[in-house]
């Protein structure tokens, strides 16, 4: 119990351990020291459990794992990943408002609501696989190698208005029923015309760019007033479920618009003209705002 204090730069050659299962937990400050972990690095506390006060690097070579709430500072000068990470809050904060690095090998994340508020770059020509639903990027992500690769094999969140991986691969749809959501304020063009999974929240009209398939699910969360989903005058398919919430709704000016599953309209509305097509195929239930 209580705070240790790094009082210089630290390689762990070894596995680090900070665990402890008590209301008010050990907390490992490193203060403006740097922390190398050769080994793996396991921080399990019901607390904070992990701190960093100061500017220097974090880089951990083996598996990170962290069972805490934590929020690195966005002070610190980089976190370099080497080992891929397992990070899973009690019901709190994991919240990286540092540059995140992915370096020298292929690796595998697993989150259930990590937040990256600053820059995640993946460095080289490795993979780096997201397998849950949890993964949030709000400062964009980028890699250095046209073999830089994020595959999305879960759920992935894009909270910043910008195109991922100009420099290497984004595999949004790595699987069938991988999810992508964009959950930024704003009008947005849709930059692909084949989804797996498809999130829209927050403000602003996003637009399909053409014809436009969604393969599993679609999804319309918590909408402000006047946003929607516009199709202008391009078809519209979604081969899995639909549900619409919040006061956003759906707009189609002409074309053909498909939901091959069940069809839920909660607070929301659809707007379409007699050019277009409305084709239901798994039924729906409509609880217009």
């Amino acid at each position: 119990v209580g705070i240790k204090y790094l009082i210089s730069n630290l390689t762990i050659n070894g596995n680090l351990n900070v665990n402890d299962y008590r209301p008010e937990n050990s907390v490992l400050e490193c203060g403006a020291h740097n922390l190398i972990v050769n080994g793996n690095t396991f921080i399990t506390t019901s607390g904070i459990g992990f701190s960093k006060s100061g500017v220097g690097n974090l880089i951990f070579i083996g598996l990170l794992t962290i069972n805490a709430n934590t929020i690195f500072s966005s002070s610190i000068t980089n976190i370099e990943l080497r080992g891929g990470s397992n990070l899973w809050s009690f019901g709190g904060a994991m919240i990286f408002n540092c540059p995140v690095n992915f370096t020298t090998n292929s690796q595998t994340i697993s989150h259930n609501g990590a937040i990256y508020n600053a820059a995640i770059t993946i460095i080289g020509a490795i993979t780096v696989t997201n397998t849950t639903g949890g993964t949030i990027i709000n400062g964009g992500i980028d890699g250095t190698d046209a073999g830089s690769t994020y595959n999305n094999n879960g759920v992935t969140w894009l909270g910043l208005n910008d195109t991922p991986m100009s420099t290497g691969i984004f595999n949004y749809m790595n699987t069938s029923t991988s999810t992508l959501g964009y959950t930024f304020n704003g009008d947005y063009t849709l930059p692909y015309n084949r989804y797996a999974g498809l999130v829209i929240e927050g403000t602003g009209t996003k637009t399909l760019k053409g014809n436009t398939t969604i393969e599993y699910n679609i999804a319309g969360n918590n909408l402000g007033e006047g946003s929607k989903l516009d199709c202008l005058t391009y078809d519209l398919t979604i081969m899995g479920t639909t549900f619409w919430g919040g006061l956003g709704g759906i707009l189609s000016t002409s074309g053909t618009l498909i939901f091959g599953g069940f069809v839920t309209f909660n607070n929301s509305n659809m707007s379409y003209s007699s050019e277009t097509t409305l084709e239901f195929r798994g039924g729906f239930t409509m609880f217009p705002n």
